[in-house]
């Protein structure tokens, strides 16, 4: 599972595929961090000796349903400006 959005760096670089690699809960806050990775594609993704390009850190609203299920991350991520038209893949 990740999101597919494409991002342009200022020096070229092209990049759209984005994995949550961890999720975190702020300690004594009501807020959680996402923790995502930045690959260049899904095949690079899989590609082994491959690295991420960046990582980034979300950080959004803690709700009891965060730490069940790893898509709930996704969806959380889905409501931020960062990843407005950002599609499942």
């Amino acid at each position: 599972m990740a999101l597919k959005k494409q991002i342009e760096f200022d020096n070229g670089v092209v990049a759209d595929y984005w994995r949550v690699e961890s999720f975190e809960i702020a300690n004594g806050s009501n807020e959680g961090i996402i923790n995502v990775e930045l690959w260049k594609d899904q095949v690079t993704r899989e590609t082994e000796g491959k690295s991420c390009i960046s990582v980034h850190n979300f950080i959004v609203p803690l709700d009891q349903s965060m730490g069940i299920v790893l898509s709930n991350c996704y969806d959380k991520l889905k409501t931020l400006e960062a990843f407005q038209e950002a599609v499942d893949v």
